[in-house]
């Protein structure tokens, strides 16, 4: 059901950044826009806007070209500077495997320590589908990842449902890839636990909540070392009042 849910996410998703590409828009104002809303979302931190870098030719690393904004905002400016990019990206990276998942941990009892204090803040439900969507691109997303000193960032964002990423320690949190953002976003999604201990219904269409990464005692280039620097993923809705869509672009 997954596979089907994330091909007819990724159409849609490509219909209507499409149609936003053809309309020439100004991107700097989008971003900007984007910042100012995330800025009322996290007050006293800093706001980043990500960089990602993508193949002009898919599959061939060669020649790149690297765009700011959410994955899906970056693959749009994409588009415009190279067009019909999107459709061999997409049918390359599917084409693609993942690599192996990492042993990233996460605060298993996240939703049931937020649940709560999510339903105080008035966090709106995330669309289940579209964040799918953003998983399945950030997993496959090389680096370097991650955000800025006491920072937090929207990484992908569609159907007014976003993935941001936020750091708490003093000093800047690099990533070797954007997999262990994607793997937070997955847990809250798939494998958190209600406040009832009951896995939650995988059928719900929607999600929200906020998981926080713990020390990491696996080996490799990934590894935080303890005390790690804090950092945390949160997935949740756009309120529907225009404070915090980014201008009307997701």
């Amino acid at each position: 059901m997954r596979a089907h849910f994330l091909n007819m996410v990724l159409v849609v998703v490509i219909v209507l950044y499409t149609g936003q590409a053809l309309a020439k828009t100004n991107h700097t104002d989008i971003i900007a826009a984007k910042e100012k809303a995330d800025q009322l979302m996290f007050p006293g931190y800093t706001i980043y806007t990500p960089s990602w870098t993508f193949p002009i030719t898919p599959g061939n690393g060669n020649a790149t070209a690297a765009f700011n904004g959410t994955i899906e905002h970056a693959m749009i400016q994409m588009e415009e500077a190279y067009p019909g990019w999107r459709k061999t990206y997409d049918e390359h990276l599917h084409s693609t495997p993942l690599l192996k998942k990492r042993d990233d941990y996460w605060k298993r009892d996240s939703c049931c320590y937020h649940c709560d204090a999510d339903n105080r803040r008035g966090w709106p439900q995330a669309n289940l589908v579209a964040i799918w969507g953003g998983i399945d691109y950030l997993k496959r997303q090389p680096g370097p990842g991650g955000i800025g000193n006491k920072g937090c960032g929207r990484v992908s964002c569609s159907w007014n449902s976003g993935i941001w990423i936020c750091n708490d320690h003093d000093g800047p949190l690099t990533l070797v890839d954007w997999h262990p953002v994607a793997e937070g976003a997955d847990f809250l999604c798939n494998l958190t636990f209600d406040c009832t201990t009951y896995p939650r219904n995988l059928e719900d269409p929607f999600c929200k909540g906020q998981a926080f990464h713990f020390c990491d005692d696996a080996d490799g280039p990934n590894r935080i070392p303890c005390p790690h620097e804090p950092w945390d993923v949160i997935v949740r809705g756009l309120k529907q009042d225009g404070t915090e869509d980014g201008g009307g672009h997701c």
